[in-house]
């Protein structure tokens, strides 16, 4: 039987990567440590780009004003190494996003661009999340593209197979 243990869905002191409930997907294992904007300890942040601020809804999320245009490469870039566990697998990247002005461009890639995702941001907190088919390396990327635009991110997260599931910090935070 799994059970919680410090927040995190274990079963015989492992942590567990999918659990069902009737048949549906409720809970899928994040990869991506410190994940909920609280802190950038784990991410790589580009050029010292992101920082930490207090949302009134989401309380602390990661945010960054671009002073240069994202157009290739990693710039702008927030990103975690060590997703070595998922590569090769069908993964589904989510996260919550928001900027300071509708229609914000906004860029998210695993390393090498085999997949890319360009939503545009809206003002209210959204889930954003698409599936890359075959991870073929262990970062997944996240940029800023507009100069002058606050960005904000929270509950990001990497998860096995096609589903995204509703945001869970990884194990490793807690055990």
């Amino acid at each position: 039987m799994a059970t919680i243990n410090g927040k995190a869905l274990v079963k015989d002191g492992k942590p567990i990567d999918r659990a069902y409930s009737n048949g549906q997907l409720v809970y899928g294992r994040n990869y991506f440590l410190n994940s909920s904007g609280s802190s950038l300890d784990k991410w790589v942040n580009v050029g010292n780009l992101w920082s930490i601020t207090n949302d009134s809804i989401k309380g602390k999320v990661f945010t960054s004003i671009p002073s240069v245009a994202w157009n290739g490469g990693p710039q702008n870039s927030l990103y975690q190494r060590g997703l070595d566990a998922l590569n090769g697998q069908q993964v589904t990247v989510s996260f919550w996003a928001k900027a300071d002005k509708e229609n914000a461009k906004f860029h998210s890639e695993p390393l090498g661009g085999a997949k890319t995702f360009n939503p545009k941001l809206t003002t209210s907190w959204d889930k954003y999340s698409y599936t890359i088919p075959n991870l073929a390396t262990a970062i997944v990327f996240f940029m800023a593209v507009d100069v002058g635009t606050n960005y904000y991110l929270s509950n990001l997260k990497i998860e096995s197979g096609n589903t995204s599931t509703d945001w869970t910090s990884a194990p490793e935070d807690y055990i």
